[in-house]
């Protein structure tokens, strides 16, 4: 914290600032002197706080106060005085001062109303974060996954500051190849998932590393070195340049080409050639970028809804999308991911044939029946695709398709209007946050759901509220 003392006795801030250093020996105390001589110090330094004498020459304090409320609205100041004056103390609050104390300055009275100011600092500050984050365009996390642990919060308001993350997996330092943590001011500590750990620290600019100075970047930066862990833990390296991955257009082909002939050798019930192109599938798609390696391994599971009744372009519908990448992105491991996708796909390529050619349609019909009375009578909006499966004995895949047939629209796609039209109801009819209201119905991406919702009502969730909201009684 760093705070500037204003008064025009050199004595008054000498003592101030000795008082200030004997009760918080960690922060940066300034002595501008007062009049214009303070002004252009106050406009330098960017202090946190300005205690700040009342009645001055040159400059008094009052209009002092209104110049530095007009110029640096986040910085707190504190009027001295040494006269007991209702009136200027009435003044000074209504011009924006957070307290008006006494000389001499009362020790306690000066550390409580510190204590204070850094309380106040902390509540800005998360404040801050989650509007920085509902601004941003993240999507590899969602804001309730991310714990954020406040340290020396007064370097966040100054945008002046070069910062960066040191982001940590197994308590080492990913962001050097040495390994060595920075021993930089640590202005707050956070974690994602329980699982990536690290500080936003002061930078040095020195080290190569992404920096940033605006708020708004943070979660920029955050998503970047996110990736990056994750990448190094998805695939089993300890540093980026031991992977050989490449975003290049003959792979997509690849995998495209790949995709087409596994779904046509499927409808042909050659199940062995199957396994044979999805083998070869995953030696190639294990050599492109983590995020597109998410999309294109959600793409051949989305398209498996689709795959025997539509042409072999297909395009898919975000929801459906969006849910089987949030399915991919739960694999921790490469490795993981293969076992299981595999499985996956195979069995759902088994299943879909064997009704097919059994035609049962009163088995179908009776495990649908039940699946459908399932969702409907349940009031949790975040029940899911493999749950329900799971209870009435089928194979995911099977349902979502089994849907599709049976309702115009595969699972995923009747439970996102639920969920929607569940979420217009809250939103028109409670004061409730619509983040929460958006975790309440199942969807923890906020920035997806308020797309999503834009998408289906042509206006953003809190555009729908002013225009729609009833009055809520208290």
């Amino acid at each position: 914290m760093r705070i500037c003392v204003v008064d025009d006795e050199k004595e008054v801030r000498t003592s101030i600032i000795q008082k200030l250093y004997a009760l918080f020996p960690d922060i940066e105390v300034f002595d501008v002197g007062f009049g214009q001589q303070a002004v252009q110090e106050i406009q330098f330094i960017r202090p946190d706080v300005v205690l700040l004498d009342i009645r001055m020459p040159i400059i008094n304090g009052l209009d002092m106060l209104q110049w530095i409320k007009e110029n640096f609205s986040q910085i707190y100041v504190i009027i001295i005085s040494g006269y007991d004056d209702f009136e200027y103390a009435k003044k000074a609050l209504h011009f924006g001062a957070l307290d008006y104390m006494l000389k001499p300055v009362n020790r306690k009275e000066l550390k409580e109303t510190i204590h204070k100011i850094e309380h106040h600092q902390v509540e800005r500050f998360l404040q801050e974060i989650q509007v920085c984050f509902m601004k941003s365009m993240v999507s590899a996390f969602s804001f309730q996954d991310v714990q954020i642990i406040p340290k020396q919060v007064s370097f966040w308001f100054d945008e002046r500051i070069p910062k960066k993350l040191q982001l940590k997996m197994d308590s080492l330092s990913l962001n050097n190849e040495s390994g060595k943590v920075s021993s930089a001011p640590i202005i707050f500590s956070y974690s994602i998932n329980d699982i990536i750990k690290g500080d936003c620290i002061i930078s040095d600019e020195l080290d190569g590393t992404p920096i940033f100075r605006e708020k708004e970047d943070f979660f920029e930066q955050l998503q970047m070195q996110y990736e990056k862990s994750i990448q190094l833990r998805f695939f089993e390296v300890s540093a980026l340049d031991q992977l050989s991955l490449h975003d290049d257009r003959d792979k997509m082909h690849q995998l495209a080409s790949l995709r087409n002939r596994m779904l046509d050798e499927a409808r042909n019930n050659n199940m062995e050639q199957v396994q044979c192109y999805l083998n070869e599938w995953f030696s190639v798609i294990e050599k492109i970028p983590y995020r597109m390696l998410i999309k294109e391994s959600a793409y051949l599971l989305a398209i498996l809804d689709e795959g025997f009744t539509k042409p072999k372009l297909i395009v898919v519908d975000d929801d459906l999308l969006h849910y089987w990448m949030s399915w991919v992105a739960k694999h921790v491991t490469f490795t993981h991911l293969r076992h299981h996708m595999k499985s996956l796909v195979i069995r759902s390529l088994q299943e879909w044939i064997r009704i097919e050619v059994e035609q049962d349609m009163g088995e179908q019909t009776q495990w649908f029946d039940k699946a459908f009375y399932i969702i409907e009578s349940s009031k949790d909006l975040n029940i899911n695709l493999e749950a329900v499966a799971e209870m009435v004995g089928v194979h995911p895949v099977t349902l979502s398709r089994m849907f599709k047939q049976k309702v115009g629209i595969n699972f995923i796609q009747y439970l996102t209007n639920r969920r929607l039209e569940t979420a217009k109801e809250l939103i028109v009819a409670t004061d409730k946050k619509i983040m929460d209201i958006a975790l309440e119905i199942g969807y923890s991406d906020y920035p997806y759901f308020r797309n999503l919702f834009k998408k289906r009502y042509h206006e953003s969730p809190s555009d729908y509220r002013k225009k729609h909201a009833k009055s809520i009684e208290v």
